[in-house]
């Protein structure tokens, strides 16, 4: 349910961790479901209407708050000066100079001072950082709904993560790997299937032309453009004679890497081949295009001999190069 999932994400902050309450929690939580009628060890009677939901841990940072209320008897002041003193730098050493504090007021519920003490440990683990129950319920809505997102629509659950990057704490190679496994294939940039971002292809993930190294949005909502208007582009040349002036030589090498022209019938270096005779030497090619004249088409120069052949890329190659180029590998990982 909501709070299980809200506990789950509160207690893997460094507050409780440091605190000690995952593995307390994680067993207690297994004895309940073996015994339904196991009873929870609390280190004090007044804990157990506190943190009877977490089983007796402490992994909300509203909990700590009542905790010094309820056991110690603080005063909603003092209560609000220890929660400011846990969001601080430095909030450690702030938090134990409430000590003589807790201590005094335990002492004057006649609670044993090493179970003030045990307690107080606690407390100043969330000087580590822990959740406030709303923070974490309000995760763990949205952690339902991303699971459930994830679950049944899952190649348009992880367009819309790969159309919103950079966001969250998952880098684009570990999202990749999770839809793989989620059974979303990851087809790579195509110059005549791809978008300017990701979209759905069937049940598949294509990778949009704006997510290629060196090139930017409006270049590639030129490029849609031209071939939504005239039609798909058919061979490296003709690409070249169509492109955008905006379009460096470097961006086509980095599209053809990545399998970007491959419909075109030639391998990967065959099309680096040919666009070294297109473009001519790097040095005078820069950012412009065919129509430009800078190159070699004004010697009216066919389509290259497709009898020279040239070795396969190989699957370690492939995945360098799409790191390189898009930051995550389609497939093969060692």
């Amino acid at each position: 349910n909501l709070n299980d999932l809200a506990i789950q994400i509160a207690i893997v902050r460094p507050g409780p961790i440091v605190g000690g309450a995952i593995n307390t929690y994680v067993r207690r939580r297994e004895l309940l479901r073996n015994n339904p009628n196991y009873s929870i060890p609390y280190a004090h009677p007044i804990l157990k209407e506190i943190l009877g939901e977490t089983l007796g841990v402490i992994v909300f940072q509203d909990q700590v708050l009542q905790v010094c209320r309820y056991l110690a008897g603080f005063s909603d002041g003092e209560a609000d000066n220890l929660r400011r003193s846990m969001s601080r730098k430095r909030s450690k050493e702030s938090i134990e100079s409430y000590w003589d504090v807790f201590r005094n007021g335990c002492e004057s519920k006649n609670i044993d001072e090493s179970i003030a003490q045990k307690i107080f440990q606690q407390i100043i683990a969330f000087s580590g950082f822990g959740f406030p129950k709303s923070h974490a319920v309000a995760f763990s809505l949205l952690a339902y709904q991303s699971v459930w997102l994830r679950h049944y629509y899952s190649t348009e659950y992880y367009v819309a993560l790969f159309n919103n990057q950079p966001m969250g704490f998952y880098s684009l190679d570990a999202l990749s790997r999770d839809a793989q496994r989620q059974g979303v294939q990851i087809l790579l940039p195509n110059i005549n299937l791809s978008q300017t971002k990701c979209i759905p292809e069937n049940t598949d993930l294509r990778i949009g032309l704006s997510l290629v190294k060196d090139w930017g949005i409006e270049t590639a909502i030129m490029v849609i453009a031209e071939r939504e208007k005239y039609g798909p582009f058919k061979s490296l040349s003709e690409f070249l004679r169509r492109m955008p002036e905006s379009l460096s030589r470097k961006a086509i090498e980095n599209l053809i890497l990545v399998g970007g022209f491959e419909n075109f019938g030639l391998t990967r270096r065959e099309l680096l081949w040919q666009l070294g005779l297109w473009l001519g030497p790097k040095k005078n090619s820069g950012h412009r295009s065919i129509r430009n004249k800078q190159i070699q088409t004004e010697l009216q120069l066919v389509e290259p001999d497709s009898t020279i052949t040239f070795p396969e890329i190989t699957a370690t190659e492939q995945m360098v190069m799409e790191y390189r180029i898009l930051h995550f590998s389609s497939g093969f990982h060692p």
